[in-house]
């Protein structure tokens, strides 16, 4: 089954919160609004006693099981930007990929590896996050359908804008743009 390509280079743009976020401007939330009257709600009962969270909940089984745990997802992420640093094809990556793939479950390891790695992407150093993009690019096949099924979590606003032509070119050199 073939994918589609990544359409034109307005890919996934950067919502406002990140434009926010990359000038580091933030809203005065306490400001008044004209015309605008705020009145202090008297605090609700609720009508059921609260159940503090439990260890031992489905949600922790689900991700465990899955292997999403958070101890694991630090990790990775750690050893995914050393291994970054030296490049895609290096002996640092290889040896990442070859040691992160063996813990994945399923026929798919690699790809699922891949997929695991998209899903991580926004926890990386956003200067990392080019050489990421690159590495994933040119690990073959797998590398290329986890970018392209996974563009919109991964999208231009998690780059720098100093950043856009390079991951353009990145992507037209792996044939995924238009």
């Amino acid at each position: 089954m073939l994918l589609p390509l990544i359409p034109e280079p307005g890919l996934v743009l950067p919502s406002d919160m990140d434009e926010a976020s990359r000038a580091s401007a933030t809203p005065d939330i306490a400001q008044d609004l004209a015309g605008v009257v705020n009145f202090a709600e008297p605090p609700s009962v609720v009508p059921f006693s609260l159940v503090p969270p439990h260890p031992d909940t489905a949600f922790r089984f689900q991700s465990d099981f899955l292997g999403i745990c958070e101890d694991l997802s630090a990790d990775i992420v750690t050893e995914w930007a050393k291994a970054v640093q030296g490049g895609g094809r290096t002996p640092q990556w290889q040896a990442f990929v070859v040691r992160w793939q063996a813990k994945m479950s399923g026929k798919h390891r690699r790809y699922a590896l891949f997929h695991l790695l998209v899903h991580y992407f926004g926890r990386l150093d956003p200067r990392l996050r080019l050489l990421a993009l690159e590495c994933l690019l040119t690990d073959g096949p797998e590398g290329h359908a986890a970018v392209q099924r996974n563009w919109k979590r991964i999208g231009l606003g998690k780059f720098a804008r100093t950043q856009w032509p390079s991951v353009q070119r990145a992507l037209r050199e792996a044939g995924l743009l238009r």
